[in-house]
């Protein structure tokens, strides 16, 4: 795999891996200054990505209901700023509890992404249909 990324202008890139194409824009600031935290969130944004992709391709291979899928990444961090978890907040509808729990877990341990996380950052899943 070769991921190529190329700046077009000031706070604005486009990057590709094959045929999959991605145009990043960094909102500046009144001085002009993009955001430092950007590859932080474009990583939050790939570990979305990476959970929900896994989540719709498993359920396919069950032949599950998945109808619609949502995944938020929301992290926290200590006083000193090292990142201490990441939580998943899904929501996947048309999936029954137990196969929400099921998904879940194999996601948990076979997402190739989340295998890559330093294993000092505690990773969370939360059902948001959990209660219904």
């Amino acid at each position: 795999m070769q991921v190529h990324v190329k700046e077009m202008k000031p706070h604005e890139w486009i990057g590709s891996c094959g045929k999959d194409q991605i145009m990043i824009r960094q909102q500046a600031d009144s001085s002009g200054s993009a955001s430092p935290n950007r590859s932080f969130d474009l990583w939050m944004m790939s570990l979305a990505f990476a959970v929900a992709e896994s989540i719709r391709s498993y359920a396919t291979e069950e032949a599950w209901d998945l109808q619609s899928l949502q995944v938020d990444a929301v992290d926290e961090v200590s006083d000193q700023g090292k990142l201490l978890y990441v939580t998943f907040l899904i929501t996947a509808a048309g999936l029954q509890k137990e196969e929400r729990d099921e998904v879940f877990s194999v996601v948990r341990t076979t997402c190739t992404l989340l295998r890559l996380v330093n294993k000092d950052i505690e990773i969370y899943f939360a059902d948001r249909l959990a209660n219904e």
